[in-house]
Order: structure tokens, then sequence, then C-alpha cells
């Protein structure tokens, strides 16, 4: 059966052109932004820029893509009501799949299995200023942390501002940053400055809770160049406890979705997630180190 609308889709021949076009006329930045698609979140749902390809060169028009359940089920009833496939069912990353079809009286209906899709409940609050995914939906987790500790002479009122202040941060880290320390406030850490707009680094993270002077807690997503999991956000709890020399951080990066992974919490070598959780293992304990260094501790 068909859910809700999940994406709209649009054909460009210059994505980039028809990306700066809807950012003006959305006023909203892209949060997915590659040549091989550009996808906007408004109001929780989505609408994508794809560009033109051998693929879709029989597409003619835009195309809704409605949320199913069992999408080779969907695609296969379409059909048996008469409907003619004009895009095969394909697995466009992330546990995406979706395909086009062509109804008896002419129409496009795109169909799609999102599992990271949620539609916020009505009058729900949606936490982050901009809505965004995350990648263990409906807190369903894999047994898998990563877990960084290090020790400072500074006060953990000291430790916690040296994380929660952009300015503070841009001073140890070398890098911008932009960071308010509220509910739904960005925790943005742009280690590639340089970069085009949404490929800069922790773009569109926001922070999720906070105890002044103790813990603060944010969303993370993953590497501009790992594109299958950089849409979906996983989170970082930071803890700060007084110790013999000062203050004990504790790096908590957690949010990794159970299908990833097996069960001793290693992910699984087909999972694009993968990459993603080796890069964290290695790049957390660099970032700690480099605070470190910077305060001579």
């Amino acid at each position: 059966m068909l859910h809700s609308l999940r994406t709209h889709a649009l054909w460009a021949d210059d994505v980039a052109a028809a990306r700066d076009w809807y950012a003006a006329l959305t006023g909203i930045v892209a949060y997915f932004d590659q040549p091989f698609y550009v996808g906007f979140e408004l109001g929780g749902y989505e609408l994508g820029v794809v560009p033109r390809s051998s693929d879709t060169e029989g597409i003619v028009g835009n195309v809704a893509y409605w949320g199913v359940d069992d999408l080779d089920g969907a695609l296969a009833r379409a059909v048996a009501a008469g409907a003619v496939v004009v895009e095969p069912l394909r697995d466009v990353g992330a546990n995406i799949r979706l395909c086009t079809v062509r109804d008896p009286f002419g129409n496009l209906l795109g169909l799609i299995d999102n599992p990271n899709f949620r539609v916020p409940a009505l009058g729900a609050t949606v936490v982050a200023d901009r809505p965004i995914a995350m990648a263990a939906p409906d807190g369903v987790l894999a047994p898998a942390e990563i877990h960084r500790s290090v020790e400072v002479a500074a006060s953990p009122a000291q430790a916690f501002a040296e994380w929660t202040n952009g300015e503070q941060m841009t001073r140890w880290l070398g890098v911008p940053t932009e960071i308010e320390l509220r509910i739904g406030g960005p925790y943005e850490v742009h280690f590639m400055a340089d970069a085009p707009e949404g490929a800069r680094g922790s773009e569109r993270c926001c922070v999720l809770s906070f105890l002044p002077g103790r813990m603060v807690s944010f969303t993370w997503n993953a590497p501009p160049d790992q594109p299958q999991t950089r849409s979906l956000h996983t989170w970082v709890v930071l803890q700060f406890t007084e110790s013999d020399i000062g203050t004990r951080l504790d790096l908590h990066h957690t949010g990794w979705p159970a299908a990833g992974f097996d069960a001793s919490g290693r992910p699984l070598d087909n999972s694009p997630w993968a990459e993603t959780f080796t890069y964290f293992e290695r790049a957390w304990g660099r970032m700690l180190a480099a605070w470190v260094q910077s305060r001579g501790s």
C-alpha cells in the first residue's frame, strides 16, 4: 500500500544550476549536495534534483515518490494492474530503494522504500532547526560505540566551554566552527572550510542536550566523501568530570544502526557503515590529541 509522500524528484541537465535556483526559491541550503543528487528538506519531506542520464532518459516530467513497506510487492502489484516500468528498481544507497512506473493513464508514479524516513507526528517538536534523518530510527541501536577519553589541567567548566563555545573551539582546533549552545542549535565544525557549501564538515549537526559544565550531546555525520552515510546522523556525548589533574573528558560516539553491525558491535563488511565507523575510530583520537596539545596538557 502507498503511505505518505516521501520525495519529489526533479530532473535537470545542469544539477548545479538547478540546486542554486531552488536554494534561492526556498531560502534553504541543500543538506546533501553531490553531482549525482542534491536534496533539500522541506517540512520533513524531500525535494530532490537528479541529473538526467541513460537511466532516466525515458522519464518526462518530475516524479513524486510514495512510500511503501514492500517495494518488490508494490511494484509487482502495479505492473499486474497495468503499469509500465519506466525506471527499474534500484538501490541508491543508505538502504533506500526506489523505482518509477507509468500508470495506465500516462502519469508517472514513484515508489520508494526509505527506512530512514520519519514524518514528525502532528504537533510534535522538531529538535533541530532543520529536520535531520537519524541513522538508527526509533532507537534501534547496534551494540557498537566509540569511546575515547583524555585528561587536561583545566576545570570542568573551562573544558566544557572549549567544546561548546565556537570562538574557543576555533582557537584550539584551528578551523571555523558554528556552535550555539541551545537545543537544536548548530554544532558545526568546518574541517574543509574552502570546500563547497554542504561539503565542509559537520554541517547541519545540532545540539541535542547539555548540562552546563558537565555534558553536551550533538548529532554527527560522516565526512563528505562518504555520501552513502553522510545524510544519516549518529550522535556524540561528551562528559566532563573532575580528575586528579583537572578534568577527564569522556567521548562516546553512538547511534549506529543495528542493520549495519553484527552482534559483537563490529560493522558488517558489506555495510556502508564499515567505512564510517572505522574512520571515526581514528578521527576522534586525533581530535582529542589536538585539544590536549593546544592546551599544553
